[in-house]
Parts: structure tokens; sequence; C-alpha cells
């Protein structure tokens, strides 16, 4: 028979044992295979100066890196510059690098690899195009100082070289020189916490930890700050049906997922094994105008496709939720300090009588309008082919993965709207769409003056009525139509420790328990 007090002491040596345990499973921890579950078929590229497409740099900044990056205030701060000096009257930045930051192909970064890289991303990127442009002389002082000598002030010089979409990204100097403007496709090579091991398209990425990764001195904050890769890799998974990632992250089978699904939210909020996230609002949904469109080249038709939009009807569809999404004309959301209200008065209007009449006093014949949507957002599409339907539009549709969407959307004969979101950004000039090279093509001589006058105004006063007067031009030109802002729904497994929800995922200093 056993002694009670035997018993008591065993039970409490137990409880201790498991509670020193649940506390050291907090604790960071070196090993395991991170998966996390995309939400789309496979990702177009890894040359994150080739696109825009967030996906990409969702993956890609695990391996490659910038001069400047975001805290958690969406302030900048250096990554692979070690510190910068801005002269007073602010057209000359010097910017010192780090020493001793290796690339994964064991060569030592300098600031010939950082002027390389830098011109490229001006060759490619529109926000890289207009920073440069404003470069009289780019000089490299020495192996790790270099000198930006600009033809006048600008006040998003160092946020432009810090943003992660189509960012300013650091690559080997032979890399450059290898491929040029072509995509590197799997030959990326950068300085991050981790390096690419593999690349099959459609069915993975993985890369694995990198040993000699040199970290900044200070602690980790936002984007950047110091990055440990504690596990020892991480695969990326396509899963397009939402469902099946939400039931992977329940299983264990995958550690992380975005955009799980809306209708499943207090199910998976109440479920054991899962932690539940929203981050945003994100961004929101839009279609995008051709620009070159010979249909859309008419104001009218393209004011009739605005009056047609319910977007209510569309997010109660999408989202299921209404925890996930909200109604706004801001195209930046409630509570940033770019939210205006210009041209509220053409949001939403769900009026398909007043775009009948637009349609009409256009002289609209009856030409397909051809709507693009991924299968993503296919009830985006099938929603709104409805409302043009109802309005007068004859439509013709298709339906393609977020890839190929992605791929023929560089070409104007083969649509006239897309289907598209636009992820919040620290600064109205960071919006893809405003570049009349983003696909799209908006131009308007009125919108470039202003956004070149808040790319060189300090004053935020005045920045902001330079906005607004661009979102006016927004709602009465129409390049694209905003429908609802939304939040990111995103799961974990109970597994994955310290994830930092932030608007953007990534996965350096997280641990496996």
């Amino acid at each position: 028979m056993i002694n009670k007090k035997m018993l008591v002491f065993f039970l409490c040596l137990v409880f201790i044992l498991v509670g020193s345990a649940n506390i050291l499973a907090e604790e960071p921890r070196f090993g395991g295979h991170l998966r996390v579950g995309l939400q789309s078929e496979s990702v177009p590229s890894l040359d994150l100066h080739q696109t825009g497409v967030t996906i990409t740099y969702h993956v890609g900044w695990h391996i490659l890196e910038t001069l400047f990056t975001l805290d958690e205030e969406y302030k900048v701060i250096p990554m692979l510059a070690k510190d910068y000096e801005v002269s007073d009257d602010g057209l000359k930045y010097t910017i010192w690098l780090r020493e001793n930051v290796k690339f994964h192909n064991q060569s030592t970064m300098d600031a010939h690899d950082v002027v390389a890289s830098l011109e490229r991303w001006a060759a490619l990127a529109g926000v890289g195009r207009r920073t440069l442009e404003n470069v009289n002389n780019l000089t490299i002082e020495n192996d790790y100082t270099i000198v930006f000598e600009l033809k006048e002030p600008m006040g998003i010089f160092l946020l432009n070289l810090a943003i992660p979409n189509q960012g300013a990204y650091i690559y080997p100097k032979e890399l450059v020189e290898e491929f040029g403007e072509e995509d590197m496709g799997d030959t990326i090579i950068g300085t991050g916490p981790f390096k690419l091991d593999e690349w099959i398209r459609g069915r993975h990425i993985q890369v694995s930890r990198f040993d000699d990764y040199s970290p900044v001195d200070f602690d980790a904050t936002g984007y950047g700050g110091k990055k440990v890769a504690f596990v020892d890799r991480i695969t990326f998974l396509p899963f397009p049906d939402s469902t099946v990632r939400a039931a992977a992250v329940e299983t264990g089978s995958v550690h992380q997922a975005d955009f799980a699904p809306t209708i499943e939210y207090q199910r998976l909020e109440a479920h054991p094994n899962v932690n539940t996230w929203m981050a945003g609002p994100r961004g929101f949904d839009a279609l995008m105008v051709n620009a070159r469109s010979e249909l859309l080249s008419d104001p009218l038709i393209r004011q009739a496709i605005l009056a047609a939009a319910h977007a209510e009807e569309v997010a109660r569809i999408r989202y299921d939720d209404e925890a996930v999404w909200s109604l706004s004309p801001s195209i930046f959301p409630e509570g940033s300090a770019w939210y205006s209200e210009a041209g509220a008065e053409y949001y939403n209007q769900a009026n398909p009588e007043r775009a009948r009449e637009l349609l009409e006093e256009a002289g609209y014949d009856g030409t397909p309008l051809k709507l693009m949507t991924s299968t993503g957002r296919q009830e985006h599409g099938i929603t709104f082919k409805r409302q043009l339907e109802a309005a007068g539009f004859v439509v013709e549709d298709t339906i393609v993965e977020w890839a190929t969407l992605v791929s023929r959307r560089g070409d104007p004969e083969l649509w006239d709207l897309y289907t598209t979101g636009f992820t919040w950004r620290a600064d109205p000039t960071q919006l893809a769409f405003l570049d009349p090279n983003f696909a799209g093509w908006w131009e308007h001589p009125r919108k470039e003056e202003l956004v070149e006058k808040m790319e060189i105004e300090h004053a935020f006063e005045k920045r902001f009525e330079y906005w607004e007067e661009i979102q006016e031009l927004i709602y009465e030109d129409v390049p694209l139509i905003k429908l609802a802002d939304y939040k990111t729904f995103r799961i974990s497994h109970v597994d994955l420790k310290n994830y930092i929800n932030m608007i953007d995922i990534f996965f350096w200093n997280t641990w496996l328990d």
C-alpha cells in the first residue's frame, strides 16, 4: 500500500516537473522544421526587385535584406546600413554600411554590391526609379561608405530604401552582373538569416538557417532589429483552399496560415491547438482598371463601373464574418494619419440605374467587358460580374490561379478589369497603383505632379493636402474601384512560439515547442 505522504510528495513532484516543462517550453530553443501554409498555388518570383506581389517578399525577405527597414511603429531603422547622416540642406545622404556581413555564397557585402543592387532596383521597380531619378550622383567613398547627392530634398528618401514591397534588396554584385534585369529564378543569394535550399514551383519553397548570418546589435523591433533563425528550416507550402489550410494548422502539419476561413472564426478561436490573430486593417480589395483598354478609355464607362459597384455585397459574400471587414471611402484605414473622406460620394454607390444612364450617355454598344479574377478572389469576380450585368454591361469573365493572373495582367490586351488587393503602406507614395508602370497604367498629369510634390515635401500638413487631392482624383478618374477594407484572419498552431503579429508575416525569432 502506498504511503499517503509519499503519494502527496510524488504528485507535487510531478506538478513541479510539468510546470517547469511548460515554463521551459516558452524559452527560445533551436531546431525543428517550421511549415507555413501559403494562400496561393505558387509564388510568381523570389527576385524581389521584379515584383510587388506581397507573397513574394513574405517568403523572400527571409533570404534578402535592405539597407533600412521598419520598426514596430513603422518608422525607418537601419538594417544593412550601420548609420547615416543627412546634410543640413537635405541634399546629401552619407550611409555607412555594416562590416563583415556575409552573403550566402560566403562573399562579404560591401559598397560595390549595394550600388549595383540599387541601380538594378531603379531599373526594375517604380519606387526605385523615382528615388534614383532624384539622385545626381551615387558614389562609393570607400568599401563601406556610399554617398547620395540629390537634385532636390526628398522627404521620403530613407523610407523608399526601407519598404519591403519590391524594395531595395541587396544582392552580390556578381549576381546582378550575371542576370542584369532578368529574373534570377532560384539563384537567390542574400544576407538574410535563412538561405534558399530548394524551390519546386507549385510544390514548396524551402529555406534553412544561414549559420554565418550577421545580426544587428539592437533588440528586435518590427521587421528589424536582431534576427535569430531558431528553426533549422522553413518550408512554405501552397494551400490555395482556406479550409484545407485551416485543417492543416489544426492537425499541426502546418504551423501558420494566413487568410483562414472567416466562417470558421468562432470555432477556430475556441480550438485548443490553435492561436488566432487579426492583423490590420491590412489593406483593401479592389478592381484594377486598364487605362490602355479601348473600351475603358471613355471616362463615362469607368464612372459607370464605379456606380455599379456594391462593395458591401462583395464583402459579405467574401468574408462571412463582419469582424474581418469594414466599409470606408478612404484609401487608408480609419486611425491612419492619411485617412480622408475625399470623394466619399462616389464610394459604394450600388446604383445600377445611374450606371445605365452613364452607359447610355457613353453610347455603350455591348462590347464585352473582360473581367479577370484569381481563384483566391473568385467570390469577387462572380459577385461583381452580376453587379455589372445588372447595370447593362456584357461581361466576359476569366478565373485563373493568382500567379497566372500576375503574369497575364502585364498584357493590356487580355483584360479590362482584374480583382486584386492593396496592402497598407506607411506612405501614400508607396501605393503601387500610383506608378504609371503598374499593371493598370494610370497616367494623369496632375497625379504625377502631386506625387512628385509629396515625395519632396517634408511638412505633413502640405503632404496631406496633396494626398487628399490625389484621392479625389482616384474617384474622378477611376483608375481602380475600391471595395472593402479587410483584416487578415490568420491562425497558428500552439507549437509556434514568439510569433509577432504585424501586417506582414515573418518567422525569424520564432521557435517551435
